[in-house]
């Protein structure tokens, strides 16, 4: 047999159990990752279930590790060229203030937690949990305010703007955790280098994105070889993530700065029409993104929850999550806004918080405790964000009218 067959037949497996999950997700009005966290979930615990040696399989093949990896990247480019530069600076001094709260408040709490909890782990390991607490996911939340037909309400807005400056915080925190893990040093010097070059690497790649995108899209244009386009997207990703790692920084800071670059260059095909950046990397984000999310769900053990440890940190580090955030609302500056409605839209941590926790377990510093409750900390702050959101929208009134409005019409 051919020894990549097998490989060939783990993908199939792998896209064709995402497609259905994210679509089991959908039908329960929750984001599409959610289902494939489960799928991903189920197929790495088949042997806990059935005895069929597949997560072994999942677990261990480095060809579909790779794989996975290569749709982190892909994943923080989409996320870069999602995040609107411009529209973020419309709100920046009350988005900046949330976004500074709901990362120290997640922090200030979480510590305590894990020291409780877990008194005997490695710092590093701490780090990559106090990390991960940090992170927002801008996708769930936009989701809800647009079903809702909100997005223009200031709140809206101000969430926006934090997520994107969560984001960015975020990224420069985990490049600084990361050398530190790397290097085993927590010199000062350092992890201070670490995060100007990070800023300056962020802050080029957000200069081209407002100032220089018409120029590229011009001339990427001007290339009728086929699939240009797309191969200029993805090979964009690939470099910058590539260069990051060459100054010391974490991969995925290349590919984010990579989604600020490409998110305003819009670029003719032979008929003269024009197409976004989204579009053309959309290929590779469908292929690898959901292989990320799989392989990701596969590393987490469900025997490691008949440890009543696992379980505990679990609930501590999704209290410290929820709450956190919940903090970072008060800090939005403004009059006669709803701050419980900006400190709920913060809390989903989403695929940012898995690429977090995907980097400690890449980085060898989380074990199966760890990262199991990590990763149902993601996905409860994933599913509990949506259903909280819109009640804090609506008085209890208005929101009765809509559930009646949303099970007639099947919204």
């Amino acid at each position: 047999m051919d020894p990549i067959s097998p490989v060939m037949l783990g993908v199939v497996i792998i896209l064709i159990a995402a497609k259905i999950g994210g679509e089991l997700a959908r039908k329960f009005n929750q984001p599409a990752v959610l289902g494939e966290l489960m799928v991903g979930i189920f197929l790495g615990n088949t042997v806990f279930f059935t005895g069929w040696g597949f997560s072994e399989f999942l677990q261990e093949n480095p060809f579909l590790d790779y794989m996975g990896r290569f749709g982190a990247l892909i994943l923080l480019c989409r996320v870069g060229i999602e995040t609107d530069v411009a529209a973020m600076m419309e709100s920046r001094v009350s988005a900046f203030f949330v976004a500074v709260a709901g990362v120290i408040a997640p922090c200030v709490l979480g510590y305590p937690i894990t020291l409780y909890l877990l008194p005997d782990i490695h710092p590093h390991t701490r780090l990559i949990i106090i990390t991960a607490l940090c992170a927002t996911s801008v996708g769930i939340t936009t989701r809800v305010f647009e079903d809702l037909g909100k997005l223009q309400m200031p709140e809206a807005r101000i969430v926006l703007g934090a997520a994107i400056f969560d984001d960015v915080l975020g990224l420069l925190i985990l490049s600084v955790v990361t050398s530190v893990i790397t290097t085993g040093s927590f010199a000062l010097g350092s992890m201070f280098n670490i995060a100007v070059y990070a800023a300056v690497f962020l802050s080029i790649a957000a200069v081209v994105s407002l100032k220089f995108t018409h120029v590229i899209g011009e001339y990427i244009s001007r290339f009728h070889a086929e699939g240009m386009k797309m191969v200029f997207a993805v090979s964009t990703c690939f470099l910058l993530a590539y260069i990051a790692d060459g100054i010391g920084l974490a991969p995925i800071v290349g590919a984010f700065a990579a989604g600020l670059i490409l998110r305003d260059i819009k670029v003719k095909d032979f008929q003269g029409h024009e197409h976004e950046m989204d579009e053309m990397i959309r290929p590779a984000y469908l292929v690898f993104v959901p292989m990320f999310f799989i392989t990701m769900g596969a590393q987490v053990r469900l025997e490691a929850f008949l440890d009543k440890s696992t379980v505990l940190l679990a609930v501590g580090i999704s209290v410290a999550a929820v709450l956190g955030k919940l903090v970072a609302g008060l800090f939005a500056r403004g009059k006669n806004l709803n701050r419980l409605c900006i400190g709920v839209a913060m809390i989903p941590r989403g695929e940012v918080g898995l690429i977090f926790a995907s980097m400690g377990l890449s980085l060898g510093v989380l074990d199966d405790t760890t990262y199991s409750a990590l990763v149902i900390m993601i996905m409860f702050t994933t599913l509990i964000t949506p259903s909280l959101l819109k009640r804090t929208l609506y008085t209890p009134e208005e929101f009765r009218t809509y559930e009646r409005e949303a099970a007639r019409y099947e919204i």
